[in-house]
């Protein structure tokens, strides 16, 4: 099967001559639902609970996390109050001040710590969540393609108004081992967070839960996904429209085996991408996108390299 990528002339031009293409992480992807993934909850209240104790119970966690509280405090001194306090002995100071009118009404700074928690739970779990889904958002690039060479409506929104390209894929090939179709439908599915993923298996099942679904009303770009975590893509210093780093991976050059020009194409961008595939390592079939001329229908014709139209 044949898996296109809808491209601008010159993103398609510098793909086929850097063998690397984008993957874009859900943040930067146009469907806004995206940039929010599905995640159901980090954690139950039970969890809450362990990962308090986990801190407050333990000598060493909760002697840090005092010592980070007096630091922030000291920070917020005036300059002169610094120079007569110095951090170590404000840091004493407050620390044994607090301990001893805690002592005074039957509390440890373990058991005010817990009774806070207990006042800001939801609002820690609510904030715990937003920072997660911006974490995923973040995390997982994807490569976006289609079944779909001949849609007028995305030869228009992906391919600069039928002036760029669409480069075929052989999705046989292993690096697409992992590609899978897009399901859509009406409702979102949701992400269980509290289950890290620890196997292959585990981490393709999660990826296809969180970028495998779109709403149905995108079902007319048949589209095909593979998807890769942000750590093992290339980054390349330059920021999208949304400020968010470009990410892109190299592909096996031998991987292209179509391309077609959009109705718009000029000549000369037609004989630049030409000249850009003869360096491919396998026999690409090229194409152009034809109008009707009696409804508003298009058609794929064989373009003849030699005969530049």
């Amino acid at each position: 099967m044949i898996l296109y990528k809808y491209a601008t002339f010159d993103i398609g031009l510098m793909v086929l001559r850097s063998s690397k293409i984008r993957f874009t992480q859900l943040a930067s992807l146009n469907d806004a639902f995206e940039s929010f993934p599905p995640v159901d909850r980090v954690y139950t209240d039970d969890e809450f609970w362990t990962i308090v104790g986990r801190t407050v119970d333990n000598p060493s966690k909760l002697q840090d996390l005092l010592l980070d509280f007096a630091d922030q405090l000291f920070d917020r001194l005036s300059l002169e109050q610094q120079k007569t306090f110095p951090k170590p002995v404000f840091s004493q100071y407050l620390l044994a001040t607090m301990n001893s009118n805690l002592a005074k009404q039957g509390k440890s700074f373990s058991s005010l710590l817990k009774e806070i928690a207990a006042v800001e739970k939801d609002t820690v779990i609510s904030a715990a969540k937003t920072e997660l889904v911006k974490q995923v958002a973040n995390s997982v690039g994807v490569l976006s393609l289609t079944q779909t060479p001949d849609d007028e409506k995305m030869w228009s929104i992906y391919a600069q108004e039928n002036q760029g390209i669409a480069i075929g894929f052989d999705s046989s090939s292993p690096f697409f081992k992992n590609a899978f179709p897009i399901s859509y439908r009406r409702d979102r599915p949701r992400l269980n967070m509290n289950e890290i993923p620890s196997t292959e298996k585990e981490w393709n099942d999660s990826i296809r839960l969180v970028c495998g679904t779109k709403n149905e009303t995108w079902a007319y770009e048949h589209e095909y996904r593979l998807a890769l975590p942000i750590g093992v893509l290339e980054k390349t210093g330059k920021l999208d429209s949304r400020n968010n780093p470009i990410y892109v991976c190299d592909f096996p050059l031998d991987t292209v085996k179509e391309i077609v020009f959009g109705a718009l194409t000029g000549r000369d961008q037609r004989e630049s991408i030409v000249e850009a595939s003869s360096a491919l390592s396998s026999k690409v079939n090229f194409r152009f996108v034809r109008l009707d001329t009696k409804d508003y229908s298009i058609h794929l014709e064989p373009y003849d390299v030699k005969l530049p139209g």
